[in-house]
């Protein structure tokens, strides 16, 4: 057994990696949590689909989200946290173009679906890297603190974004899910930097 050293947030703070490494958590968690909140009314308001048609096809998001991290799950022994976070991300940016396209829905419920295909291994990846990262030793801490701003995360983004909305219409959905995917690749890659150096 390692002996656990407690961090206090201020000095978890004070390390790059561990910055850039919550910025992953809360991006990605906000991804998902807004997706979870407002899909539905996204396929309504802003792609004209019935609200039945958008309650079943909202399944095909956690469908995706599921089987991300149950694929992600499978290709642990043959692939690192790191290549299976940025394939997701890889993933992501498809998703993220599909929703930008204005006409058909097979395109718009594709790009749900690879949100949460794509989002899916980033979570489990992340919370397995931590130890690896920077040490056993401090590694509750840090999930301690990620856990916590990724919960900050998921409890405001929906709240903010629906505010937005209310004002802007319902098609920032798609640019605010761009915004935040754009955010987890740049933390991912201050992360793997900092790691580097």
């Amino acid at each position: 057994d390692v002996d656990q050293k407690v961090m206090k947030f201020k000095d978890i703070i004070k390390i790059p990696a561990a910055r850039a490494s919550i910025g992953i958590f809360m991006t990605s968690c906000g991804i998902e949590s807004i997706c979870l909140v407002w899909g539905s009314s996204f396929l309504v308001e802003a792609k004209g689909l019935s609200a039945d048609d958008a309650a079943g096809l909202i399944t095909l998001y956690f469908l995706g989200l599921a089987l991300g991290r149950f694929v992600s799950g499978l290709f642990a022994n043959r692939f690192s946290s790191k290549q299976l976070i940025i394939a997701g991300e890889i993933i992501l940016f498809a998703a993220v173009v599909l929703l930008f396209i204005p006409y058909g829905t097979a395109t718009t419920v594709a790009g749900m679906f690879l949100i949460g295909f794509g989002n899916g291994p980033v979570f489990p990846n992340m919370t397995h890297l931590t130890p690896i990262t920077f040490g056993k030793e401090v590694s509750q801490s840090i999930i301690g603190t990620q856990m916590a701003m990724a919960y900050v995360s998921i409890l405001l983004l929906p709240i903010g974004f629906g505010q937005l909305a209310q004002h802007l219409g319902m098609e920032l959905f798609s640019v605010v899910q761009a915004i935040l995917f754009v955010a987890t690749v740049i933390c991912t890659f201050m992360m793997f930097r900092s790691v580097k150096k």
